[in-house]
């Protein structure tokens, strides 16, 4: 065995002893290899490894030199990549479906079998038969997978990981291994079959029994093991405060607090909080002489706060490079592409649509895009190919990128295809590069097409099993997009902490230390135990955590900063996750009387809602000299409760005549009036909700009462013709719905039959109520155009009865409510009501005839509340409500008192007099601005 086994803590020197060995490889005439984890690694040694070894050394990532390998001596099957495993196993998984039962349709099943097998588990047939965690089957799908994947030709990756171990390489020089904070055990396997031939050294950041590297015991059995040979190399513990916390961090013992405060903490309130406290560190770490390059920022995620750090970087001025990994199907591109192919293949409706249209990949015009979107909804347009055809008449770049993409959907995923894929790639990225729309962002969007056309190419070379544009579009949503930096000098590295391990920094900043973002759980996730039942490793996930915070934190030489949320953006405490107390646990004593404590002058910095408020509201550049500006010039705000300016007030002044909806509308609250009334916002949906529920209701009993003398002889609905007349209900009901928006689901089809139902029912009562009484008029209007005018209480109105009754005597005036809960005369006053007398007052002066009763009827409860005048009733209360009957003179009385409040709120609607005063507190119950109003609820 040629393995020598390089650990250590920290700084103890393995990088060192790496480099010497493959340099000396190098000097003895032979063809060493530096293996890293990423990229970003590579760059960084090959710059510190120049001026040693300017030629003949290979730097490289481990992966990348296995797959080289791999195609010079591997047997000539192509490895599966992550698309290509994507794709397959979703085949493979629907393939098993009937078998294995409704789990394959959990979301996100099939990327865990994905996982699965690109850990290398379930490899062969020495794993478990029986379900695991739950997943039943999952054996046959790995099975039915493996076929697929050997019918194509194709192999895992880490399958030529094994393979690769059992052969002998020719021409090796010395192995060097370095930078990894963990290794698979594929890899593990990978390099003790190297070592069976050459020299390869690796080195592991571990320690015996050494909290912080527990994670790594068992990989370090393993090698010591096989064979290898171990070298440990010690480091003496410092005196410097990041020394003390290096080396007791999860061991314990008090770390004293530095006076030049070599360790920091910030806590701050919601993730704007969190960045613009970050942002100030680093700007008053460069203002103290650090140079920016020697600067780290890291999170556990930068991809999901990535706009919110750079614009507080921006704003403190900071230079910065970006370095993270971000899911494709996340970026400006990505976003798009993924619609297209939605639309395309008519898996997308609107919000994907619109998603296209005003991102930064198509050239429409806002205003076109506005207008295509209230069309689209008011005709309930919502499938991929009727938004394709709309998009398309619109012309331009944008018509023509919805037409390759319908074009390239059409096709199998094959080479045939792939032009028209690439195609389509190439044409997005150069609009958005021409037209420089917002979120259009050159690295990123150039990233993102690479991926994808690889993603095509990949799927479209598995020939003999052809995948369509629905699988490509699943497959996108495994794939990533590597933002990677290329480091410029005096720029500060924002990256993810995974990512930081390959080199020092004067000053290390790690957020994102809650609960949620930095857990260290020692639950495993579902995935994690189907792995280990599968012959995966056995290490716990709070023990890799714990490794990454002490490889993270180590890097820092001169200070680190460890920065966490206290609350969200809404307020809401968030608890710090388990490192954040163990990195305090070092500074935290108990006082005399048993109490917890900080030492004084421990530099503990916060950041609260306040603070942003008047630090960086919005991260908008020169925001807070636009504050000052407005503070200086005495900007006292908009006036609240009435309008002053001249054309607004004439505008008021000159409405007229009101509806008589309109007058009550603003005795109930004069500021939801306005916003109805005036502002008038428009529904763009066209949806059956339960306002569209009332209207076809009302409908169908109007026209039912047209109808029903002429078609059916009957003047009005008894007992006896109850059901003589049904037939007459359904055609109309039948008739009203094909005249309406169609439903678009099953709710909205349930809603269309509760509309007929809530109509039936109201004819049904019809046949007991108001014996005498016959439906004479439906939608009945008055004061409107081309009749003549209708005054009360010295205003012009207007206004239409749902219906009115009559006898030979008498009127009774009926307006249907869809609210189960209607009220009576007592209550006009108290919530702003007046329709049911001037209502009657108007019928009253029409048809010459008194009024026995003007009520509200609920079309869903049934009750009927109002005024009724007993003597000129049949059969007097007997569906009325007892409160609810007046003599003649307390009729003249309510008349009155409606005229008042008729006058009184004409004048404040012609005064511009718009408060935010609701006539009672369960107003508010509906209102569409009750969330954003100071007098709600009041």
């Amino acid at each position: 065995m040629l393995l020598t086994l390089i650990t250590g803590r920290a700084n103890a020197g393995k990088t060192g002893e790496i480099h010497s060995r493959v340099v000396a490889s190098l000097e003895a005439g032979e063809s060493p290899v530096l293996l890293l984890p990423t990229r970003p690694d590579v760059r960084r040694a090959t710059a510190e490894l120049s001026s040693r070894a300017p030629v003949g050394l290979r730097i490289t990532t481990l992966d990348a030199w296995a797959q080289e390998l791999w195609r010079l001596h591997g047997d000539g099957r192509r490895i599966v990549g992550r698309a290509g495993r994507e794709a397959l196993v979703e085949r493979a998984v629907m393939a098993c479906a009937d078998a294995v039962g409704p789990s394959t349709k959990a979301p996100g099943f099939a990327r865990l079998i994905a996982s699965l097998v690109a850990s290398g588990g379930a490899a062969d047939d020495t794993g478990p038969a029986v379900a695991v965690c739950g997943t039943p089957g999952v054996r046959k799908i790995v099975a039915r997978y493996r076929d697929l994947v050997g019918e194509l030709g194709l192999v895992e990756f880490v399958q030529t990981l094994a393979l690769l171990s059992a052969k002998e390489i020719p021409g090796l020089g010395a192995v060097g291994v370095n930078r990894f904070a963990d290794l698979s055990e594929a890899h593990a396997g990978f390099l003790l079959g190297l070592a069976n031939h050459t020299e390869v050294a690796l080195a592991l950041t571990w320690e015996e029994g050494f909290a912080a590297t527990l994670a790594l015991d068992g990989l370090v059995s393993r090698l010591v093991g096989a064979g290898a040979v171990h070298l440990h190399l010690d480091v003496g513990e410092g005196t410097r405060e990041l020394d003390l916390f290096e080396a007791r961090l999860y061991v314990g013992g008090p770390v004293p607090h530095g006076a030049d405060g070599e360790v920091v903490f910030g806590e701050a309130t919601g993730g704007m909080g969190e960045c613009a406290l970050v942002a100030e560190v680093v700007a008053g770490e460069i203002a103290g002489g650090v140079e920016p390059g020697r600067i780290v920022v890291a999170f556990p995620d930068v991809a999901g706060r990535h706009v919110a750090i750079e614009a507080a970087l921006q704003t403190e001025g900071v230079p910065y490079e970006m370095d993270f990994v971000q899911p494709l199907a996340e970026t400006p591109f990505g976003r798009s592409v993924c619609s297209l192919i939605d639309l395309a293949t008519g898996a997308g409706g609107r919000e994907e649509a619109m998603a296209f249209l005003l991102g930064p990949y198509s050239d429409a015009d806002p205003h076109e895009t506005a207008r295509l979107d209230v069309e689209w909804r008011r005709r309930c347009v919502t499938a991929g190919p009727g938004l394709c055809k709309s998009i398309e008449e619109m012309g331009g770049r944008t018509a023509a990128s919805v037409a390759a993409a319908r074009s390239a959907a059409q096709q199998q995923v094959a080479p045939p295809s792939v032009e028209k894929w690439q195609k389509l790639a190439f044409a997005l990225f150069a609009s958005a590069r021409d037209g420089a729309r917002e979120g259009a962002d050159a690295t990123i969007d150039a990233a993102a097409v690479r991926q994808f056309v690889g993603v095509v190419e990949e799927m479209a070379s598995m020939e003999g099993n052809p995948f369509g544009a629905r699988d490509l579009r699943r497959a996108l949503g495994a794939v990533y997009v590597s933002i990677v930096s290329t480091e410029s000098p005096g720029h500060v590295q924002v990256t993810e902490a995974r990512r930081i391990r390959s080199r020092r920094f004067d000053t290390v900043v790690l957020g994102g230390l809650t609960a949620l973002e930095s857990p260290v759980d020692t639950r495993d996730s579902i995935a994690e135990e189907l792995r280990r039942a599968y012959g995966g490793s056995s290490v716990q996930r709070g023990a890799l955590e714990r490794l990454l915070f002490y490889a993270t934190t180590t890097r820092a030489r001169r200070r680190l900063v460890l920065v966490r949320q206290m609350a969200d953006d809404a307020g809401t405490p968030l608890r710090a996750s388990v490192l954040w107390d163990e990195a305090m646990d070092l500074y935290r004593a108990e006082d005399a009387a048993g109490k917890e404590t900080l030492p004084p002058g421990l530099d503990v910095r916060r950041k609260s809602a306040a603070d942003i408020a008047a630090y960086i509201p919005a991260y908008t550049q020169g925001r807070r000299e636009i504050r000052e500006a407005a503070r200086r010039i005495g900007y006292a705000g908009p006036s609240r409760g009435e309008l002053t300016a001249p054309e607004s007030l004439a505008s008021m002044a000159g409405r007229g005549p009101f509806s008589v909806t309109e007058i009550e509308a603003y005795l109930q609250c004069p500021y939801r009036w306005f916003y109805q009334r005036v502002v008038r916002p428009r529904e763009i949906d066209t949806s059956i909700d339960v306002r569209e529920i009332g209207t076809r209701t009302h409908d169908i009993l109007a026209e039912f009462y047209r109808r029903l003398h002429g078609e059916t002889g009957e003047p009005r609905v008894t007992l006896e013709s109850l059901e003589r007349v049904r037939w007459l209900l359904d055609e109309v009901g039948e008739a009203v719905a094909s005249s309406r928006p169609a439903p678009s689901d099953l709710a909205e089809e349930f809603a269309v039959k509760a509309a007929l139902s809530r109509a039936w029912g109201i004819v049904e009562d019809d046949a007991h109520v108001l014996p005498g009484f016959v439906p004479v008029v439906q939608e009945w209007g008055f004061g409107q155009e081309s009749r003549e005018p209708f005054t009360f209480g010295g205003v012009e109105l207007a206004g239409t009865v749902d219906r009115i009754d009559a006898s030979d005597n008498a009127l009774v005036v009926m307006d249907y409510k869809s609210s189960p809960t209607v009220h009576g005369h007592d209550d006009f006053e108290k919530r702003g009501l007046v329709q049911a007398v001037v209502y009657a007052v108007a019928a009253t002066r029409t048809f010459d005839k008194p009024i026995a009763a003007s009520v509200y009827r609920s079309l869903r409860s049934h009750a009927m509340r109002g005024l009724w005048v007993p003597q000129r009733l049949t059969r007097g209360l007997d569906h009325g409500h007892k409160a609810d009957a007046l003599e003649q003179g307390d009729v003249e009385r309510l008349i009155q008192g409606a005229e008042e409040r008729v006058a009184q709120a004409a004048a404040g609607i012609g005064g511009g007099r718009i408060p935010r005063k609701p006539k009672t507190a369960n107003a508010c119950g509906f209102c569409p601005i009750a969330a954003g109003c100071e007098g709600a609820g009041r």
